[in-house]
């Protein structure tokens, strides 16, 4: 459970770092809903993932 909250760090960081730094140019919408769609599904991906591990464990 422990490496799932520790993977979760970087997304958190990356959630920041992007759309302030590589995306500031961006001056078209359509940029900044790629990044964050393609964040929303990769999150519920790993939370997914980290659910049905903590539905086994008991």
């Amino acid at each position: 459970m422990k490496k799932y909250i520790f993977g979760y760090f970087p997304l958190v960081i990356l959630a920041y770092l992007i759309p302030y730094t590589l995306l500031q140019k961006v001056h078209k919408f359509y940029g900044s809903f790629l990044f964050w769609i393609g964040y929303t599904l990769i999150v519920i991906y790993l939370m997914k993932k980290m659910m049905d591990r903590w539905k086994n464990e008991n």
